[in-house]
């Protein structure tokens, strides 16, 4: 999928439960896991100064070592953070929940996520055979259709943990 699905859906989904400035922080957060692909906006953004600062191929490396799709793209790194961090630390925690629903939306992919690593690789989990760029197509007019439906429109924001 690409960064702008991930942005749209995540933006509404936690907008409709927490309300707006946490899902603006989980939409910035739904970005974090392309970081291990060179030429995502997160890694254009966040590595490419870095690699400008420092003269080292940031994102070439982390490609190499992680590839796309494997450990950054693991539910459980997201998961964890997001509950750790919620108690204290929320909007670092939000920007774990937007990691962390980025990875679920690519589990609706051919392609998968990894779930657990094996001898083999990861063992991976697609919860459809649906390729990405079809749901680009539903997921943004979709997400984008809902904004403007409800504009303006609250609904309680829900207390999660105290």
């Amino acid at each position: 999928m690409m960064w702008v699905t991930h942005a749209l859906v995540t933006y509404v989904t936690v907008d409709r439960a927490l309300g707006h400035h946490p899902a603006l922080l989980a939409a910035l957060g739904s970005l974090l896991p392309d970081l291990d692909h060179p030429n995502s906006l997160a890694a254009r953004l966040i590595l490419r100064p870095l690699e400008r600062a420092t003269g080292v191929r940031i994102r070439g490396a982390v490609h190499a070592r992680l590839g796309h799709r494997g450990p950054l793209h693991s539910p459980w790194p997201w998961l964890l953070g997001t509950l750790l961090l919620w108690q204290h630390h929320r909007d670092l925690s939000l920007l774990m929940l937007g990691g962390l629903l980025h990875v679920l939306q690519d589990a609706l992919t051919a392609r998968g996520i990894p779930v657990l690593p094996g001898r083999d690789g990861w063992l991976r989990v697609a919860l459809t055979p649906i390729p990405g760029r079809w749901w680009d197509r539903v997921l943004v007019p979709a997400s984008a259709l809902v904004l403007l439906t409800t504009a303006g429109r609250r609904t309680e924001s829900v207390t999660i943990w105290g």
